[in-house]
């Protein structure tokens, strides 16, 4: 029998259950978790066995395509069919830190898309901000995940090619968010003035960012904050993995930073999590890549991370709270980092380094 994708709640039956996990299901019942989310709707799925063993669940969380999801060109661009293909890949090595995935199965021309996982209990509501034994194991755990697909053919699979940088679409929100940013009450002007920048050198930005290679690439999470890892037992568990894709090793890491860490325990955490996150790469089985390195490409990874934070103010409803502790972080990591200086000399060496670039290609006999 192959499972189909579901195209909603109501096309579930004991049938495909029992297919599905292996086991004859007798009867369910289903809790609707979470109402309609960006993409996807949850469900609980309660199950009775025709045969009780022990230990066996006695539910699982069955997660479907929106019944409208958010931004038509998500769905074409069939990002939101990603988390299936990760969990196809993440294998039983990984279910210390992924919840076991059951069924995987999507339907692009139709629009479905169903996941059958193991059920992780319930999932407080949480503030973005994690202490420092929560990042701790947070950062460790995507150590495991990085680790396994280091380098891997995997990730020249079309599911997994990072987005695509849109021109329009990145000017636009940029002009959005500091429209909003100026309405706030609390005020980010320095902040305000490399956004500015920014938004100033968005040509020839994605120009160059396109021609960057991908060392010391592995499988990102994309999404990697608090809310998206939940501790059952002594395991912390990480899920909601649609945002998965190629990219550097250290962007969860530094997203972690940017979204779960207040900015008064970020002088102390940021050393601490670097560290931890190299250690656990190493313990794993990666050996080329130095700390010094993974230092060096947060720095540059930040950069990027403190632009895509603040374009949430356009891109993402969130309470006013929560967006200005995001602000505020951003601000921060942006002074840390003397990111105006940096805009300020790349406004000079952009156009440089793109043109030399240009010439190199050239030369070597590749194209205009």
């Amino acid at each position: 029998m192959t499972l189909n994708a579901l195209p909603d709640v109501d096309h579930l039956d004991t049938a495909w259950l029992s297919e599905a996990v292996g086991r004859k299901v007798e009867s369910f019942n289903i809790d609707d978790l979470s109402g309609e989310g960006y993409n996807s709707r949850l469900y609980r799925v309660n199950v009775a066995w025709q045969e009780q063993n022990e230990g066996s669940p006695d539910s699982f969380i069955l997660k479907l395509m929106a019944d409208d999801p958010v931004g038509g060109a998500i769905t074409t661009n069939n990002e939101v069919f990603r988390e299936a293909a990760c969990y196809r890949h993440l294998g039983e090595d990984l279910m210390s830190v992924v919840p076991r995935a059951y069924v995987t199965t999507e339907d692009k021309d139709q629009g479905h898309l169903t996941l059958l996982l193991e059920d992780l209990g319930d999932i407080p509501h949480k503030p973005f901000r994690a202490d420092l034994d929560t990042s701790l194991a947070a950062v460790r755990a995507i150590a495991q995940v990085h680790a396994r697909f280091w380098e891997g053919d995997l990730l020249n699979a079309p599911e997994f090619h990072p987005n695509e940088f849109n021109l329009e679409e990145l000017s636009r929100t940029l002009t959005e968010s500091l429209a909003l940013s100026k309405q706030r009450e609390v005020m980010h002007p320095y902040l305000d003035e490399c956004i500015g920048y920014v938004l100033v050198m968005a040509p020839r930005l994605v120009r160059l960012m396109q021609n960057f290679d991908d060392r010391n690439s592995t499988l990102i999470h994309g999404d990697f904050h608090c809310r998206n890892v939940h501790t059952v037992g002594d395991r912390l568990m990480i899920f909601d993995w649609q945002n998965s894709q190629r990219g550097s090793a250290v962007t969860d890491v530094a997203y972690w930073i940017m979204t779960s860490v207040d900015v008064t325990d970020r002088p102390q955490f940021q050393p601490q999590l670097l560290s931890a996150y190299h250690k656990a790469l190493v313990a794993a089985g990666v050996t080329d890549y130095s700390e010094e390195q993974l230092k060096a490409d947060y720095k540059t990874q930040a950069s990027q991370m403190v632009t895509q934070i603040y374009c949430y103010q356009a891109l993402v409803e969130m309470p006013d709270d929560e967006i200005n502790d995001f602000l505020n972080r951003a601000d921060a990591v942006a002074q840390d980092l003397g990111m105006r200086s940096q805009l300020r000399t790349a406004r000079v060496l952009v156009p440089v380094i793109a043109w030399l670039q240009r010439l190199g290609r050239r030369l070597s006999g590749g194209g205009k």
